[in-house]
C-alpha cells in the first residue's frame, strides 16, 4: 500500500536520542506513513540503535551514506519518498502521538499544498532555557485557507513565522514539480526551501497546535558556537532569496515583497551581529581587535570576500560587512555612554532577583 505521509528523518551521531525519536512515529494513532531514516555516515552507534528500535516494522526504510550535510540526507530521502505529503523530522526531536492523524485530516479536508504546526521546546539542562530561549508555542493564530504567499505575509505581519522544514506538512508533488530541494552544503538552509514552498503552494494553513516537542541541547546546531558557516548560510539564503523575489514579486503582489524583504534583511542583521559578535569574541580573548594591524576576524571575512564572484563581492560589502560595522558602531557608542553605563548598574539588582525567582519557580 501506499504511504500517506511520508516522514525524513536523517540522523547524524544521535545514539542517544534516535530510540525516543523512532519510538514517538511508532506511537502515533496515524498508522499509513513511511520513515525514511538516512544514516548520515554515523561514527556511534546511531544506526544500531535505530534499527533496534524500530525491529520488524516495515514501515521504517534505512538508508546509509557516506557524511554529506543534512540537506544532502533529506534530499535524499525525497527522492526515495512515496508519500503524498512529505514531513522532516530531526533526530533529536519527536512528535506527540497524535500529530500525523491531525495533519493528514486538515491537510486532506482542505485539498492543502502546504500546513504549518507548532512545536514545544523542552531543554536538555537549566542553562539552555536562559541562553538559547524560544517560543515555537506563542504564536498568534492565522484562521482559514490561502496561498502560501499570503501565510507568509500574514507570518510576517503577527511576528509568527518560524521557518523551521520540521515545522510544515507539504505535498509531495510540490517539490517535484518546482524542483525544490534543499540548498546542500551550508546551514539555515530551512529558511530558503520555507519560502520557496509557500511561493508556489496555492492553498495553505496554519495549526497552532504544538505537535512537535523540538529538543534544545548541547552541541546541536542551534547551541554551537556561531562562525563563518553561519554567515556563509544565511549570506546563501539571502542572494537566493533575493532572486525568488525578483521572479515572484510581480505575481505575488506588494505585500509578498514587503513581507520577503524584511526576512532579507532579518538575514542580514543575524549576520552584522554574528561579525561583532566575532570581535567581540575576540577582544575577550586578549588583544583588542583595535590593537591589531588586523584582527583576526576581519582576515576570515575579507578571506571570505576574496572569493567571491566580483558581483558578489560587492553585494557582501554593502549589505554584510558594512552593516555589521555601522551595528558594531552603535554599540560602541551606547556601551560607552554615562546614560548606558548608568542604567546597568540601576538594573543590576532588580535583573539579579528575577533570575533568582525564575530558578525557584522552575
Amino acid at each position: 500500500m501506499t504511504p500517506r505521509i511520508s516522514v525524513i528523518i536523517p540522523f547524524y551521531n544521535v545514539e542517544d536520542y534516535i530510540a525516543a525519536c523512532l519510538e514517538s512515529l511508532r506511537a502515533q494513532t496515524f498508522e499509513e506513513f513511511e520513515a525514511i531514516c538516512i544514516d548520515d555516515g554515523s561514527t556511534d552507534a546511531s544506526f544500531e540503535v535505530a534499527r533496534n528500535t524500530v525491529g520488524d516494522d516495515e514501515r521504517f526504510i534505512f538508508i546509509t551514506q557516506e557524511n554529506g550535510g543534512q540537506s544532502a540526507a533529506r534530499n535524499r530521502g525525497i527522492e526515495r519518498s512515496q508519500g503524498t505529503y512529505l514531513l522532516f523530522l530531526d533526530s533529536d526531536d519527536y512528535y506527540v502521538p497524535q500529530t500525523l492523524a491531525s495533519l493528514y485530516e486538515r491537510a486532506e479536508a482542505d485539498d492543502l499544498d502546504d500546513l504549518f504546526f507548532s512545536a514545544r521546546t523542552f531543554y536538555d539542562n537549566f542553562k539552555l532555557k536562559y541562553t538559547n530561549p524560544e517560543d515555537f508555542d506563542d504564536r498568534v493564530s492565522i484562521d482559514g485557507v490561502m496561498s502560501g504567499a499570503e501565510l507568509l505575509v500574514q507570518f510576517e505581519a503577527t511576528e509568527a513565522f518560524r521557518p523551521s522544514a520540521a515545522l510544515h506538512m507539504m505535498r509531495r508533488s510540490l517539490l517535484d514539480e518546482y524542483a525544490i530541494r534543499f540548498y546542500e552544503g551550508i546551514i539555515h538552509e530551512d529558511l530558503l526551501l520555507t519560502v520557496q514552498v509557500m511561493t508556489v503552494a496555492q492553498r495553505a494553513a496554519f495549526m497552532n497546535e504544538s505537535y512537535y516537542m523540538r529538543r534544545m541541547r548541547e552541541g546541536s546546531t542551534m547551541t554551537v558556537k556561531r562562525s563563518m558557516r553561519n554567515i556563509d548560510g544565511l549570506y546563501r539564503v539571502s542572494i537566493e532569496l533575493r532572486r525568488i523575489m525578483s521572479e515572484s514579486g510581480s505575481r505575488l503582489g506588494a505585500a509578498y515583497i514587503d513581507a520577503l524583504a524584511h526576512r532579507i534583511f532579518y538575514c542580514w542583521d543575524v549576520i552584522a551581529h554574528d561579525i561583532v559578535t566575532m570581535r567581540c569574541t575576540e577582544d575577550a580573548q586578549g588583544i583588542p581587535c583595535s590593537e591589531k594591524e588586523k584582527p583576526d576576524y576581519l582576515c576570515e571575512l575579507e578571506a571570505y570576500a576574496d572569493a567571491l564572484p566580483l558581483d558578489e563581492r560587492g553585494d557582501f560589502r554593502l549589505h554584510v560587512m558594512e552593516h555589521a560595522a555601522e551595528v558594531d558602531r552603535i554599540y560602541s557608542d551606547l556601551c560607552d555612554s554615562r546614560t548606558y553605563r548608568a542604567g546597568r548598574v540601576i538594573m543590576a539588582l532588580p535583573s539579579w532577583f528575577k533570575v533568582r525567582l525564575r530558578a525557584l519557580k522552575r
